[in-house]
């Protein structure tokens, strides 16, 4: 089994995770609703679409856009 480290949980229910297979590579980022993070970590697959990056650094990256493109639009 995959090891699961939840890494936020907001008020909507969704949950950022991080799974790790194998020390010798990145490990993805999921995006996905609590429901689905129980049910993967139960059956090892996802019941529904889920966001994904391929390391932290992505996924980081992606956080960093989002709030530029954000305060980009406030402005």
């Amino acid at each position: 089994m995959d090891k699961i480290l939840v890494l936020a949980n907001d008020d909507g229910g969704s949950v950022f995770m991080i799974i790790q297979d194998s020390s010798e590579k990145p490990a993805p980022m999921i995006w996905c609703d609590y429901g689905d993070m129980y049910h993967y970590a139960i059956t090892g697959k996802f019941r529904n679409p889920h966001d994904e990056w391929p390391s932290f650094t992505d996924f980081f990256e992606f956080l960093v856009n989002d709030l530029e493109k954000e305060t980009a639009e406030e402005e």
